[in-house]
């Protein structure tokens, strides 16, 4: 059997037993496929091929080196009850797992003075506002916003009232709602201050960061 048929009724056997497959081993499953060869048949796979996929570009063990195998190892016994292969060409050893990594958690203060270095990190007079820069730092950080998610953000999703703030076309094209504290409400409304005190559009469908010329600010 052709790799890439094998990929297809392996997706639609997880499919049929109610375990859809996810974007994420949608993706592992036809890239291993693509990295082997669309064409190639299963039973030409060879150890030393699936370690060159598990490794990566990289060269070295990472944690995706783990996921990789998991999902390769589900491929294979698929393709082993179905008699296609008669052995499975994973590697028989498993790497020690790269450390776990330990996330620097930034102090109280120095998110301050991070946030309010924005207001004097330009040597030379710019368009880009200041304030308007240190206003998104503050949103992506407190609301765990991505930066486009930031920037993409109208006047008309900014709910005061309900302290809300609805993020369209995020990530997998999903829309949800975003809460946020009093603190971070003041915030937003002393920018929405700063903003009309520069004569910047109030219309509601405008966005919240704007450059001069009410252009919509790119962040680049």
């Amino acid at each position: 059997m052709k790799m890439q048929d094998l990929v297809n009724s392996y997706i639609e056997y997880r499919d049929s037993l109610g375990e859809s497959c996810t974007i994420q081993l949608k993706y592992l499953l036809k890239q291993f496929s693509r990295e082997m060869g669309f064409n190639i048949n299963v039973k030409d796979v060879t150890t030393e091929m699936v370690l060159v996929f598990l490794v990566g570009k990289k060269e070295m063990i990472t944690n995706s080196w783990f996921s990789k195998r998991t999902v390769i190892k589900g491929l294979f016994n698929y393709a082993k009850l179905k008699r296609y292969i008669f052995e499975i060409p994973l590697p028989d050893f498993s790497p020690q797992k790269p450390a776990k990594y330990i996330p620097y958690i930034y102090s109280n203060k120095e998110l301050k003075s991070l946030f309010d270095s924005a207001l004097t990190y330009q040597k030379r007079p710019s368009q880009v506002d200041p304030v308007m820069i240190r206003t998104i730092l503050i949103l992506a950080y407190t609301m765990a916003l991505r930066r486009r998610e930031v920037l993409l953000i109208k006047l008309k999703d900014i709910d005061l009232g309900k302290r809300t703030i609805l993020i369209e076309q995020s990530k997998f094209y999903k829309t949800r709602y975003v809460t946020f504290n009093q603190q971070i409400k003041d915030i937003i409304i002393h920018y929405l201050l700063h903003r009309k005190e520069k004569g910047i559009t109030q219309d509601s469908g405008s966005y919240l960061f704007l450059w001069k010329g009410n252009k919509p600010f790119g962040g680049s």
